[in-house]
């Protein structure tokens, strides 16, 4: 992550391949509400390529109204001379619920540290965990998490018997999804959250989800049936650009 605030959003170096991309979604979009009205969204995911799913993301969210918000002459979203941002306060997101934590036969596809209420973005990825700051007025920035190592998610033979670990492979691939998603034609959900419209003005508006173009893989490579101390990551060489809704709010 970039200090000071910046965040560099230009694509970089990576491999071929793996390509990762975002979406943004909201009951509200495409239509008139009244101020007061929470605007609820969705971060998604889908993941393509030979790879083992995601294995690191960071999202960020601005809000402007009429075109909507632009970044700055820099060219680099979540910078100071970002323009057209709507002057309120984004709450921070909240942690996924589309995964499943219990599948067949009462074993759990997806296993949480006792630390945590919940999966922190997917199943057991929880590194680097971040649910958002506001730098600026009408922005979100750094929703991010990570897999750093591995613990994977297995039955322990061993006394004390039982499953244990962490981490489930998978997050974003169409192949998973009757495994890891409680509604299994449903989408990967990173991030969610509400913004409070009460002290927005009447007119149009554009809410912009903008990843960060780092996105991670889990490599192909690598073991995931045994634990891990690193080296897990590939970058991903196709990360989507950002993605809008808009609304308006009513008279």
């Amino acid at each position: 992550m970039a200090g000071d605030g910046a965040i560099a959003l230009r694509q970089g170096d990576a491999l071929d391949g793996f390509e990762v991309t975002f979406d943004l979604q909201s009951p509200q979009a495409g239509q008139t509400i009244s101020a007061g009205t929470a605007v609820e969204w969705h971060a998604l995911v889908s993941v393509t390529g030979d790879t083992q799913g995601l294995a690191g993301y960071m999202l960020n969210l601005f809000l402007g109204p009429n075109t909507g918000p632009e970044p700055g002459p820099d060219g680099i979203w979540g910078t100071a001379d970002d323009a057209n941002l709507a002057n309120i306060v984004i709450d921070q997101a909240i942690e996924a619920e589309s995964f499943a934590v219990a599948g067949a036969n009462g074993k759990p596809t997806v296993g949480a540290p006792a630390s945590f209420s919940s999966l922190h973005g997917g199943p057991g990825m929880n590194a680097m965990t971040s649910y958002g700051y506001n730098a600026m007025p009408g922005t979100l920035l750094q929703m991010a998490n990570a897999h750093l190592d591995w613990a994977p998610w297995r039955y322990k033979t061993t006394f004390p018997r039982g499953w244990t670990g962490e981490h489930t492979w998978g997050i974003g691939m169409e192949s998973r999804k009757e495994t890891l998603l409680l509604n299994t034609t449903g989408d990967y959900e990173l991030n969610a959250g509400w913004i409070d419209t009460t002290n927005l003005s009447p007119g149009h508006y554009v809410l912009t989800l903008v990843p960060d173009s780092r996105a991670k893989v889990l490599d192909p490579a690598v073991d995931l049936s045994v634990a891990q101390p690193g080296g897990l990551v590939l970058p991903a060489n196709s990360v989507s650009g950002p993605v809008s809704i808009e609304f308006d709010i009513g008279e």
